[in-house]
């Protein structure tokens, strides 16, 4: 007669402890509106954070005419949030810059040279800021 009892005890002691709760993964908090990339078992989703609860995340893709879509903290596997990468992008413009002023050179006058090439380095710096490049930066899963 105690044989049962135990024996279901031990079962569903032994399940706690193997089995994690599906609902012990929770996302750090994050601010409205910033761009995240979620992975899923059957779902990739990149868009701008709407709300977050403690069970789901609902994300706006790109794009007027997409609806909301939501996934359950449970079924995400990675979660990164998009950042500007600044610094990068300015010396990538920079150089960019630098090669196209090298390029035109030969064709300008003797007495732009300097200016051309000035103005196609400040050109390319600042279309490097404007148009950052995004690095993708891990969301910790607690």
């Amino acid at each position: 007669m105690m044989r049962r009892p135990f024996t279901l005890s031990l079962a569903f002691v032994g399940m706690y402890i193997v089995a994690p709760a599906a609902s012990a993964q929770v996302i750090a908090p994050l601010p409205s509106a910033v761009t995240l990339r979620i992975n899923g078992p059957a779902s990739h989703l990149i868009g701008v954070l709407y709300q977050q609860s403690v069970d789901s995340v609902w994300l706006r893709p790109r794009g007027s005419d997409q609806a909301t879509r939501g996934i359950a903290v449970s079924q995400i596997m990675t979660v990164e949030q998009a950042q500007p990468a600044y610094a990068k992008s300015l010396i990538v413009g920079t150089v960019i810059g630098i090669a196209v002023g090298a390029a035109l050179y030969p064709i300008t006058s003797h007495n732009d040279h300097d200016v051309f090439v000035g103005l196609s380095v400040l050109t390319g710096a600042v279309a490097g800021m404007m148009f950052p490049h995004i690095d993708w930066v891990p969301v910790p899963l607690r």
